[in-house]
């Protein structure tokens, strides 16, 4: 059975320099027809004291788009009324809603074509569902949210997703990084990437591991047969990195092509697909966005979304 996913680091809908809603109708039309699209940065903000949105990324990108059907799940991993540290929340990108009392949330994303049916991960009989977690993010003991990356959360967002009648967990992640890394790895300073960054997304990616493990010996625990998995995301690692081994617990090979980036600015290649393997074949391509792009000066992400079209044997 063929079938398309996508993965697409959105850029926290308006971190680039003149972004606009123009954006939204580029990366819609980009991943219309992907059967299961995996997206992070999205953000949604509401109006003071209400339940009323006045900024969904997701919504804009299914209005202005043949997205407008697909079933859609979001989960913030950072949400100002929680986490306000104002380091964050008064940047040039938020600021504006900060000063009006705005709840704003950023977060990982699913989204669905709507004649696939997704299911509760623990629970097969109650569809319409996805399965949040919040991954490691720190190394040796709980930390609070300074308003930087070096203290943010991540998650990991699960959809068991019904393919006419095949089933395969897709799972959308956005695993840590760090600051100084960012210095290191992109000329600001000396030396590796630091093995601090390291430690943590190998814990994060040890953790996924065994998370999803776990359930599939439940399923076997019940008769049941496991099921494919695939995982996108933002890894902030490069396919190579030795904190992404862990993979190969869970039979996972990369559908990713090795070769271009994604990271546009520091041409790296971090935002990956993996599928099980042998269960899953198929290939990917690189979608360089500056060719989509309406001028040069409005960028549409940093990072350049991948596209696999996949089989699942």
């Amino acid at each position: 059975m063929k079938f398309r996913v996508a993965t697409a680091n959105i850029a926290g809908g308006a971190r680039e320099e003149g972004a606009d809603l123009c954006k939204y109708k580029i990366l819609g039309e980009l991943l219309s027809g992907v059967d299961i699209i995996g997206l992070q940065e999205v953000v949604r903000v509401y109006e003071p004291g209400s339940c009323h949105i006045i900024r969904d990324d997701i919504k804009e990108l299914q209005d202005n788009s043949g997205l407008s059907h697909y079933q859609r799940f979001f989960f913030p991993y950072l949400d100002s009324t929680q986490y306000s540290h104002p380091g964050k929340w008064t940047s040039r990108i938020f600021n504006s809603y900060y000063e009006k009392g705005c709840r704003i949330l950023e977060g990982t994303a699913i989204l669905v074509k709507q004649q696939h049916s997704v299911y509760d991960l623990w629970c097969d009989n109650r569809p319409g569902h996805a399965v949040v977690q919040i991954l490691p993010w720190y190394l040796d003991a709980p930390t609070i949210y300074l308003g930087n990356r070096d203290t943010q959360p991540r998650t990991l967002l699960l959809a068991r997703v019904r393919l006419a009648n095949r089933f395969v967990l897709f799972c959308c992640t956005h695993l840590a990084t760090l600051k100084e890394e960012g210095d290191r790895q992109h000329g600001k300073g000396k030396g590796p990437v630091t093995q601090k960054a390291v430690a943590l997304r190998a814990k994060q990616i040890k953790w996924i591991v065994q998370y999803i493990d776990s359930y599939q010996r439940a399923r076997e625990a019940d008769g049941k047969t496991r099921e494919p998995v695939i995982i996108v995301g933002d890894f902030n690692a490069e396919p190579e990195a030795s904190e992404l081994q862990g993979l190969t617990q869970l039979n996972l090979e990369l559908v990713t092509p090795n070769v271009g980036y994604t990271h546009r600015k520091h041409k790296i290649l971090i935002d990956l697909i993996y599928a099980t393997k042998c269960a899953i074949k198929g290939t990917a391509c690189i979608v360089d966005l500056t060719k989509l792009e309406v001028l040069s000066d409005r960028r549409v992400s940093d990072h350049n979304p991948v596209i696999a079209d996949l089989d699942l044997c």
